[in-house]
């Protein structure tokens, strides 16, 4: 009984978080209100205010949410990464694009709410960069990437473009300068990959 009851907050505790994403990335943070919170989640807005207290609050928790999936490239790296660069980086940006995908109500609520943009720490993958830098230090070790190149700088340069293309088509629309995000991803992997190779 006790573990039903558990389950049964966490269950409206997501709806409410899933339904203040969605209204924020909608119609802003500013312009969205506990009570229409309450409403997209099918519960009273006294427990959004229980669960909450505040709408702030809300946010920060949904903040939380992303997931850079570290474990993912970390996984990935430690099981199936052959330290073919043009490979392995296909299924690492393949991963990591499907994480910023899945994050996309997020970070389009970063970007638009100023007021937050201070919290913007609580979502910089510092893991990911960790973990892409190790994979990058690798790599160099085997001499399959420029020597002079550093890891680090390589792993926020991966990281940056991929978080950049996104926030260009939140700002854009999807189908920027008509080209897919397929095709961008495909082409930022070919010239990222050649701009390493030794």
């Amino acid at each position: 009984m006790l573990e039903q009851k558990k389950h049964n907050k966490q269950h409206t505790k997501q709806k409410i978080l899933d339904a203040s994403t969605k209204l924020i990335s909608e119609k802003g943070y500013n312009s969205t209100t506990l009570q229409q919170i309450a409403n997209e989640a099918q519960v009273s807005e006294m427990t959004v205010i229980r669960h909450f207290q505040t709408k702030e609050n809300i946010l920060l928790e949904s903040l939380k949410m992303i997931n850079p999936n570290s474990p993912y490239v970390e996984q990935f790296i430690a099981t199936k990464a052959t330290f073919n660069l043009d490979n392995d980086l296909q299924k690492i940006v393949e991963i990591i694009q499907d994480s910023l995908i899945k994050n996309k109500p997020y970070i389009i609520t970063l970007i638009r709410e100023k007021e937050f943009s201070d919290k913007i720490d609580k979502i910089l993958p510092v893991d990911l960069l960790n973990v892409l830098t190790d994979y990058f230090t690798i790599m160099k070790e085997k001499e399959k990437i420029q020597l002079q190149l550093q890891p680090e700088a390589i792993a926020f340069n991966l990281l940056s473009n991929l978080i950049g293309m996104l926030i260009l088509r939140i700002r854009f629309d999807d189908d920027i300068f008509g080209v897919s995000n397929e095709k961008s991803i495909e082409d930022f992997i070919k010239i990222f990959a050649q701009g390493l190779k030794r």
